[in-house]
Formats: structure tokens, C-alpha cells, sequence
């Protein structure tokens, strides 16, 4: 916490006042959920009672088997193994995709970075909303109520606590990596962001006690040199977007790992703790813009829905389904190896925007994707 509140006081001079202030706001629930009076405990997962004939359905909300951070990839007990996961991963960078693709393009009308987050937290609260609800009443419906559910609700202040904390995170993740965008050109944000992974190392061994083998350290090097290589481009640096890159990796690393204890320590579902996260994530980014510009702060998401209503509901589901995807695939692989597979979506995204819009491709870009690819197999291997 000391090292998070050091990092913003010298980066200030960068920033404007109200990205200092959202940075500043989302720490408060980061000393909360470190503080190791509050955190010391451990909670029991709650029982959950499933007959084997609707075992299938539960598997939909139930926490998975989780594996410490700095762990190897799903473990054996972990349903669907090896090919759900991958195919898991796989939906998850298509949804990326059309989720950057429809952010540039309401980016390049009035809504900001915050009223774009804002806009995306309500839709994708709205959709994971419809599916609990959804369901639940299947269960009740066709299977006699015999699934068991996580409770949607927060039921204690440790979880809340945590939740707030994990919420700020996944936040501050968005606001600092639309900002970075906005900043600076998206091909120097995709290099930079291919950092996380060593960030992610970093945070863990400093305050979760995470322990990683050298090797599998090691490699994580050709990983992030293989993202850089591969969204290298034209691009105009600031200084503004170099430490916005580097908070929104502090704080997407925090996310990933704080969300592997929340999980572990509280056993909520996959949904379930979405749900909470979403909602969170708007109240708080409500509250940033209300502190900041009150009630006219608004203004840009009230113009965008009426002046292109599909748009925004597109680029809100699929921001949904890709964050979705990408927490369920944390709760089937380590903090680390999340990061990873988060780094190899970069080059995913980049020959998708080729494809959307087709431009040579530097001998540079190609083996930036095959060592990016085959450095993240090696890590799986090792």
C-alpha cells in the first residue's frame, strides 16, 4: 500500500487532478482488504449440495479448485480440464476483439474514458443480472430446485471488504487503461500492457508471499518480448500515457491476484463475484464522475445511448462476456498464468484489427507472435 501511494505522489506531476483523485479513491478499499488485522482469517466455503444429475448446471456458478498464484495451469479436478479451458480462452479473445473494436469507435464520439467504463460497468451488470436470474429459474423450473447456488449477496464484512477491493482494482484497471489509449497510440499500450505478467510477479511475491521457480520466471522473458514485438508500430509516446500504462498494469495484476483470494477465502461463484464486481465497479465510477464533474458528467453517456443505442449495448455485453470469460479462466489457472494468457491476447487482438483493416505485417510483427505463442507454451510445459 505504502509502495502504490508512493508511485502516485511521484507520478503526479503527470496527471491531471481527476485522475489523481479516481487513483487516490480506488486506494482506499486496497489498505482495507492488505490490512492483515482483516485479513488474517481465513472463511470456510459454504457446502454446496448438487445430485449428479444437474451436476452440469452448477458447474456454470460453482467456484473450480483454485491453485495458489505463481501455480502451474488448472489442476486435474478442475471440470472439463485442459480443452474447456482452452476453449474457454479462446471465446474470451473473440470477445476482446469486438469489445476493442466498438470501444474505438464510441471513444471517437463524446464519451471519455470514465463515461465509457461507466457505460460498460451498467450493460455488463445488467447482462450477468439476467443470466443469475436466468439460472435460477431454470433449476426451479426443470429440475425441481435441486441445484445449489452461491448466495448473490455479500454476507459478510470480510467479503465485502475484499469484493470493494478487488472491484477497485478491475476499475482502476479500465479507467487507467482507457485513459493510456486516449493518451497515446494503441500499439505502444498493447507493448506496454504486455508487462503484466512480470508486474503480476512482482505484487505477488511483495504482498501475497508468492513463490515462482526461476525458470518458469524465466519464461515469462521471451512472453513479454514476443507481445512487443508483435503490436509494434507507429505510435507517439507522453509521459502521461507511460505511467497511466504502468498503474493500469499495477492495477489489472492486483486484480488478478486479489481475486484468487477473494475466491479462495469466500467461495462465490464465477457469477456470482462478477456480478458484485460490476456493480461496484459502477457505483464507484459513478461516484468519480459525480465528484468530479456532477450531474453534467453524465451528459456523455446519456448522448451516446440515444444517438447510437446498439452500439453501446454491443460494446457493453461484450465487455461483459470477454471480463466474464477471463474470470472464469482465473478461477481455472494460476494469477500468473492468467497474466500470461492475458499477454497472448495482445497479438491476438493486433492480427484481428489486420483482418478488420489490412496492413503489411513486419517480418518484426511475425516473430513477435511465434515467440510470444511459443514462450507461453513453454511456461505451460516447465
Amino acid at each position: 500500500m505504502l509502495f502504490l501511494l508512493r508511485l502516485l505522489l511521484l507520478l503526479a506531476p503527470l496527471l491531471d487532478s481527476t485522475a489523481m483523485a479516481s487513483l487516490l479513491l480506488l486506494l482506499v478499499p486496497y489498505s482495507l482488504a492488505l490490512n492483515p488485522a482483516l485479513t488474517s482469517h481465513t472463511h470456510p466455503k459454504p457446502a454446496l449440495a448438487v445430485k449428479p444429475a444437474v451436476a452440469q448446471i452448477r458447474r456454470a456458478s460453482a467456484p473450480p479448485v483454485l491453485a495458489a498464484a505463481g501455480s502451474g495451469a488448472a489442476t486435474a479436478s478442475t471440470p472439463g480440464g485442459a480443452p474447456l479451458t482452452a476453449l474457454l480462452v479462446g471465446l474470451w479473445y473473440a470477445a476482446s476483439v469486438v469489445c476493442n473494436q466498438s470501444s474505438k469507435k464510441l471513444l471517437a464520439g463524446a464519451l471519455g474514458a470514465q463515461t465509457l467504463t461507466l457505460a460498460q460497468c451498467v450493460v455488463a451488470s445488467a447482462c450477468v443480472a439476467l443470466i443469475l436470474v436466468a439460472l435460477r429459474l431454470f433449476c426451479q423450473l426443470f429440475l425441481d430446485g435441486e441445484c445449489a447456488f452461491a448466495p448473490v449477496s455479500i454476507t459478510t464484512r470480510a467479503q465485502l471488504i475484499d469484493t470493494a477491493a478487488t472491484a477497485a482494482a478491475f476499475l482502476g484497471g479500465f479507467i487507467t487503461l482507457n485513459s493510456c489509449v486516449r493518451a497515446m497510440h494503441v500499439s505502444l499500450v498493447m507493448v506496454l500492457r504486455a508487462l503484466e505478467p512480470l508486474t503480476t510477479l512482482a505484487l505477488g511475491a511483495a504482498l501475497f508471499g508468492a513463490n515462482v521457480p526461476l525458470r518458469k520466471a524465466a519464461a515469462l522473458l521471451p512472453v513479454v518480448a514476443g507481445c512487443a514485438c508483435s503490436a509494434v508500430g507507429p505510435f507517439s509516446a507522453t509521459a502521461a500515457g507511460l505511467a497511466l500504462a504502468a498503474l493500469s498494469n499495477v492495477c489489472f495484476s492486483l486484480r488478478g491476484l486479489l481475486g484468487k483470494r477473494l475466491s479462495r477465502e469466500h467461495g462465490a461463484g464465477a457469477l456470482e463475484s462478477f456480478f458484485h464486481l460490476c456493480v461496484l465497479g459502477a457505483l464507484f465510477q459513478a461516484a468519480i464522475l459525480a465528484v468530479g464533474g456532477g450531474a453534467a458528467a453524465f451528459a456523455p453517456v446519456a448522448s451516446a445511448v440515444s444517438a447510437d443505442a446498439a452500439l453501446v449495448a454491443l460494446n457493453g455485453a461484450s465487455f461483459y462476456a470477454y471480463l466474464q470469460l477471463s474470470w472464469v479462466c482465473l478461477g481455472r489457472m494460476s494469477a500468473v498464468s492468467h497474466s500470461v494468457a492475458n499477454s497472448l491476447r495482445r497479438p491476438v487482438t493486433v492480427v484481428a484489427a489486420l483482418v478488420v483493416a489490412p496492413a503489411a505485417l513486419s517480418p518484426l510483427n511475425l516473430v513477435g507472435i511465434v515467440l510470444a505463442c511459443v514462450g507461453g507454451l513453454v511456461y505451460g510445459v516447465l
